[in-house]
């Protein structure tokens, strides 16, 4: 049987009374990092063989852990904080498992993504999950508008080397939109706030970042207006005008200052 053991993202205290009595029960368990899991399984008194599993060497190892737990072994996956499959490791491995007919098993614990959702207060049951923010600016660009495109809310990981790019991008699409950003989730300083794109830019800019970050977007309600203004400037764009003469025009066909269209099209 495989087990996907949740591991505290920040407050060791968060390891459930169940997910110790697995990890102390298995026969060994799969860690992204062995030396990063060890501090947590000494913290608790575990002593159990470790093997590493990560994205580089998942897809090499699937088939010798489907043997063993084919013979009758138990096998637990941790990642270094979380839980397994969510943005880490355990995609292939569960995979070949479904389609082994082994069971699998995920007892509830730690998610930095469910942690994020509750402490903003969505309004809205909705939401999509997007992962991480892709580091090339060709993929983030559209994976950006998809986010704001969305009605619901929007939700993604992003580290602290990469999001001045993601504000930047996203000021660059609709610089007043509002973002809340989850810090240091189940850590002492766990903390959420909500401010515009520019806004947050100019904060990450002035200051270090420290840590992964859970960043939460609520979507725009498509409206007809909305929709209209996007094609009128695109239209605009599309018939070789300068920059200055289609905000000009798109401001009296859209009743809009020009300046602001220039800002958001241009």
């Amino acid at each position: 049987m495989l087990f996907l053991v949740s591991t505290p993202i920040g407050n060791l205290k968060d390891l459930t009374f169940r997910s110790k009595e697995i990890l102390e029960s298995v026969d060994y368990i799969l860690c992204e990092d062995t030396r990063h899991s060890l501090k947590l399984l000494n913290h608790y008194g575990i002593k159990k063989p470790l093997m590493s599993l990560h994205a580089y060497n998942e897809k090499l190892k699937v088939d010798h852990v489907v043997e063993d737990l084919r013979g009758g072994k138990k096998v637990a996956v941790i990642s270094d904080a979380g839980t397994p499959g969510i943005c880490d490791p355990s995609v292939f491995l569960v995979k070949a498992c479904r389609q082994a007919g082994l069971p699998v098993i995920a007892p509830v614990g730690p998610c930095a993504l469910i942690s994020a959702i509750a402490a903003f207060g969505a309004e809205l049951p909705a939401f999509q999950f997007l992962g991480f923010a892709p580091k090339e600016s060709k993929e983030l660009a559209p994976f950006l508008q998809r986010a704001i495109d969305y009605e619901g809310l929007s939700v993604f990981y992003d580290t602290p080397h990469h999001i001045k790019n993601t504000l930047r991008l996203l000021c660059q699409i609709d610089y007043h939109h509002l973002v809340a950003i989850a810090f240091e989730i189940s850590k002492i300083h766990e903390r959420i706030e909500e401010r515009s794109a520019q806004e947050w830019l100019s904060l990450m800019e002035a200051s270090e970042v420290k840590g992964e970050m859970v960043i939460l977007l609520k979507g725009e309600k498509k409206d007809p207006l909305k929709l209209q203004e996007k094609e009128v400037m695109e239209a605009l764009k599309e018939a070789g005008l300068s920059h200055n003469d289609c905000a000009k025009i798109g401001s009296k066909l859209l009743h809009q200052p020009k300046n602001q269209l220039y800002k958001k099209w241009l």
